[in-house]
């Protein structure tokens, strides 16, 4: 017993190949069918008859163009999307070099991709062009047609040098747009909506060549290197040497964290050029000119990155490959630091400089290896040499400020630490290097003050204007007029070690005095006389403490701070080299 849907089925195959039915309609119903049966009974019902299917498809074709004005083809957006739906149908019976004789392929498809041509349908023809990827496979012709109709160029400031579908002279578009195309939004969709079908596993496999297509236009320098098939084959395309925009490169990011949290991340890690990737697209987001349009992309990339593989590293590769990346993605920061800091906007990069500073600080509250540890200290030693040659100020100050972070947090030996007095000392002459190592002296003074001296030196206080400055003196004194003014805490220094007091500040205390211990040996000039004046000011607020407590009556700890075992030699020294 038949069915309403087999009566209206048999109405539509019989409408199919009526000739006295119009075009239009036989569209209609071979689309109707298509839809309505079983895929395959369909495939049989067309293939049964292909003759006279083909001649079906080349009515349409001689329909159209019996019907021009003026030799001008003219199609309406909801016909071409129909002409598409027949294409799509027609590679079910047809093989790629079949269908190509067709006019509806070889004129109206050619003309649908072209740029000019209604989004809505520039769509449709595109999203077949990917359809035959999974019927035809990997073929030189589709995908000259898939980067033609993606216009690259359009990411390149509308740059020339890529290839692009688009009307020839006297050539006029089959179905064109009413309003002004956006082409960069427009590339940006087409981009979008094939990177879409790439997540989806079952497909990856079969259109991921094409991302490789598209990465030799744009990083043609890293296609060759990971020996990229299409890029070998066609030795002369993309702008090699040239950097890509920031624009190209933040869209790049943002679809390789798209693809990177899709289902087939794990796959993606896996691929033989992976990690190569990562190192190429670094290293040109790095040499990117900081300016206000830029910085998004740079400080976005940097976190990205050392997120992924440094505070999540993924387990994909050997640990050996994951190690030296991991390496790579800390050293590679000097680049930025070296010439585009220098040239750029500098206050952009000032910006940039503390967010790269708290990267790192985020990634010394995390478990790395020691290696990788050593890595980022070198790394931030290499940059305040950078940014002291630059003069580039307080950010000279703020990476002098971290490595002092990381010293800590990591626990460095004392030999460490005799290590980073031979790397600072050169710089003892720049007032930014000294202002960090007195703050954090006096920050670690006045800790060791309330715990091994006496708590009534910092407690109970109120504040008073001494010069110019207000400070905070003792209410514990029997004369007020006799002030002792508490060395002040660094409250930046505070926020990363709230809790640091005790044994722990002393031996603090003892770690950014040996930063100083050498200081006779060094040439009678600004670093001399800085780091002279800054121990001279610690050793008289001992001095005065000492005599407060003695006043309070209180006793200090005998592991106390020895004056005389610890600034005796030194000032003696000193005196010694004054005389002589």
């Amino acid at each position: 017993m038949s069915t309403d849907l087999d009566k209206k089925i048999r109405k539509k195959q019989t409408q199919l190949y009526d000739n006295k039915e119009s075009v239009s309609n036989r569209i209609k119903a071979c689309i109707a069918l298509s839809e309505k049966m079983n895929p395959d009974e369909f495939y049989l019902f067309i293939k049964r008859d292909k003759q006279g299917f083909a001649g079906f498809i080349i009515e349409i074709t001689q329909y159209v163009q019996n019907h021009t004005k003026k030799g001008k083809v003219s199609v309406s957006v909801k016909d071409a999307i129909n002409h598409i739906k027949i294409l799509n149908i027609m590679t079910s019976i047809y093989q790629l070099n079949e269908l190509t004789v067709f006019d509806l392929y070889q004129k109206f498809l050619f003309n649908y991709l072209k740029i000019e041509t209604h989004p809505e349908v520039r769509e449709a023809a595109f999203s077949f062009v990917i359809d035959c990827f999974f019927k035809y496979g990997e073929q030189e012709q589709l995908t000259d047609m898939f980067i033609k109709t993606i216009n690259l160029g359009q990411l390149y400031n509308k740059s020339t040098d890529f290839p692009v579908s688009k009307l020839d002279y006297a050539e006029s578009s089959y179905c064109p747009s009413e309003t002004d195309i956006d082409q960069y939004s427009m590339t940006i969709k087409l981009i979008t909506s094939f990177l879409k079908l790439v997540k989806v596993p079952s497909q990856f496999d079969k259109l991921f060549f094409l991302v490789e297509v598209m990465l030799s236009y744009i990083y043609p320098n890293f296609a060759e290197e990971a020996q990229y098939k299409y890029k070998l084959n066609h030795p002369n395309i993309g702008k090699k040497g040239e950097l890509p925009p920031a624009s190209l490169d933040k869209f790049v990011l943002d679809s390789f964290k798209d693809l990177m949290s899709s289902p087939i991340a794990d796959r993606l890690k896996t691929r033989p050029a992976f990690v190569l990737f990562i190192k190429h697209f670094y290293i040109y987001v790095l040499q990117i000119t900081p300016e206000d349009i830029t910085h998004a992309v740079i400080i976005a990339t940097i976190q990205y990155f050392t997120d992924l593989f440094i505070s999540n590293p993924f387990t994909s590769q050997p640990k050996e490959v994951v190690s030296e990346l991991q390496k790579y993605l800390i050293e590679s920061i000097t680049t930025l630091f070296d010439k585009p800091f220098v040239i750029g906007n500098q206050s952009v990069s000032k910006i940039l400089i503390e967010e790269i500073k708290n990267q790192i600080i985020k990634l010394a509250s995390i478990a790395i290896n020691d290696e990788i540890k050593q890595t980022i200290i070198e790394t931030v030693l290499n940059c305040i040499n950078i940014l002291v040659k630059a003069n580039f100020g307080n950010s000279v100050g703020s990476f002098v400020d971290l490595i002092f972070i990381l010293y800590i947090k990591w626990e460095r030996t004392n030999d460490d630490w005799v290590q980073l007095r031979i790397r600072l000392s050169n710089h003892y002459n720049v007032s930014f290097v000294m202002d960090q190592i007195a703050m954090k002296l006096r920050h670690c003074t006045r800790l060791v003050l309330k715990d091994f001296y006496s708590p009534l030196l910092l407690e109970n206080t109120d504040e008073v204007i001494v010069g110019t400055k207000k400070v905070t003196r003792s209410t514990h004194l029997d004369f007020p007029d006799e002030i002792f003014i508490a060395p002040p805490l660094d409250d930046k220094f505070s926020y990363y070690f709230p809790n640091l007091g005790g044994e722990s500040a002393l031996r603090l205390w003892y770690c950014f005095y040996s930063l100083l211990s050498d200081i006779n040996e060094h040439p009678k000039d600004d670093s001399y006389e800085n780091g002279i004046k800054l121990l001279y000011e610690i050793f008289c607020l001992f001095i005065r403490a000492e005599t407060k407590v003695y006043q309070f009556y209180e006793i200090i700890n005998p592991k106390r701070i020895y004056l005389v075992d610890d600034f005796g030699k030194i000032f003696f020294d000193a005196l010694k080299e004054e005389v002589t």
